[in-house]
């Protein structure tokens, strides 16, 4: 916001379904939760202080649920800052090279369920346990890259190797987007976002 505000937007953080003491289940990546979004982008684009220009903004998660909520290329979004995210649940949360990763879906959800007391979130390590193969499960939570069409600047770094890394450049790289550029850094992520050149550009 200290950013963005003076250049003349306006800012409005979208909390998850079951956060911040609303309803519901915390869903990572499904259509539901993007669809959320959708909504969020849809309700920006017709208020009063609104040109009808909305734009997606954000790290990690915030760049996660952008992947997934253009892919529905709600009419009011015009652009997308997806700055290190995860575009693929199978191959770069859960399995990575097809092996299971054991121990940052425990502690995510742990941390996520301490932040949002009483909050229902879906349970990824028994999901893990039933879907250990590449399906139709997975798959919705992928969607189709493809189907994004807004202009983009993404941010990738070789430090989230291991989670968002790969996202990030299969999400720049099967966007349908006429006008999309990429930013592949070394540095951490949080570091870089805030970077006034990062900001500039």
């Amino acid at each position: 916001p200290a950013f963005w505000v003076p250049n003349g937007y306006a800012v409005v953080k979208v909390a998850l379904r079951g956060t911040s003491g609303s309803k519901g289940t915390i869903s990572p990546m499904s259509d539901e939760e993007a669809l959320d979004y959708c909504d969020a982008i849809e309700w920006a684009g017709v208020q009063p202080w609104s040109t009808g220009a909305v734009g997606m903004n954000g790290v990690s998660y915030l760049a996660m649920t952008q992947w997934r909520a253009a892919q529905f290329n709600p009419p009011h979004l015009k652009a997308m800052i997806p700055w290190e995210g995860v575009s693929d649940m199978y191959r770069e949360w859960s399995f990575h090279g097809g092996i299971p990763e054991t121990g940052f879906t425990r502690r995510w959800i742990k941390g996520v369920a301490a932040r949002n007391p009483g909050a229902t979130v879906e349970d990824f390590t028994a999901l893990e346990r039933d879907h250990p193969l590449l399906d139709s499960f997975w798959q919705s939570r992928h969607g189709n890259l493809a189907n994004i069409k807004v202009p983009m600047y993404v941010g990738a770094s070789w430090s989230t190797q291991g989670l968002h890394n790969r996202g990030t450049i299969e999400g720049f790289r099967q966007a349908s987007s006429q006008h999309k550029w990429i930013e592949i850094h070394g540095r951490k992520e949080w570091e870089s976002y805030y970077k006034r050149d990062a900001l500039e550009r």
